[in-house]
């Protein structure tokens, strides 16, 4: 509750489009630690399972914490097998997995997207769930509105078969950035987002 208060929410969809039940792999961009919450807020109705890194298990309370929010622990630098086959195994139990594919916080680079690990793909592939593409916009004040935007859920094996090659996965990643980059665009677009523009360089 006091997360909900603190961002109060505004979800948008530009393309009307429902969030498919099930197992749903969220693909979004990455602009600081409290996304997955941010995530979380936006889909009340689902529980999110999405993954840590292993510098975050500190200690036993922080590592009791991760494992009561379910989420999969992994290493940034090696990311294991065990870690993949864990996502994809949420996933064919009907769970909705967070996933960053930029792979890291993007601290340089607010106005664009970092490259994509094309690894988010297979696992999709693999679970048998639909991407779901969603785009955080950036706060310019901790006093503005949390404002996500969802866009059109991608299906893998509409797009390259049953059995994706190297170039199918390479060009769905490609695609499923393009559409984060959409909703970048569609985002800045909208008037609150010249209005904390401005707000921001009167400060």
């Amino acid at each position: 509750l006091p997360m909900l208060l603190w961002f109060r929410p505004k979800v948008y969809r530009p393309m009307g489009t429902k969030t498919p039940k099930g197992a749903v792999l969220v693909s979004a961009n990455h602009i600081d630690l409290l996304d997955p919450v941010k995530i979380l807020l936006t889909f009340p109705g689902r529980r999110l399972h999405s993954l840590a890194t292993k510098d975050l298990y500190k200690n036993k309370l922080l590592t009791f914490f991760f494992n009561q929010m379910h989420c999969i622990q992994v290493d940034k630098a090696n990311f294991s097998v065990s870690a993949f086959h864990e996502v994809v195994s949420r996933l064919k139990d009907d769970r909705m997995v967070l996933i960053f594919p930029e792979g890291q916080v993007n601290t340089e680079k607010q106005d664009t997207l970092l490259a994509f690990k094309s690894g988010v793909v297979l696992m999709a592939h693999k679970g048998n769930a639909p991407i779901l593409p969603v785009y955080i916009a950036k706060r310019e004040s901790r006093w503005h509105r949390l404002r996500v935007f969802i866009g059109e859920p991608i299906f893998v094996g509409d797009m390259s078969g049953k059995m994706p090659t190297m170039q199918d996965l390479t060009t769905i990643c490609d695609t499923l950035r393009e559409r984060e980059l959409e909703l970048r665009k569609y985002s800045e677009s909208l008037p609150f987002y010249k209005k904390q523009k401005n707000e921001s360089e009167n400060n």
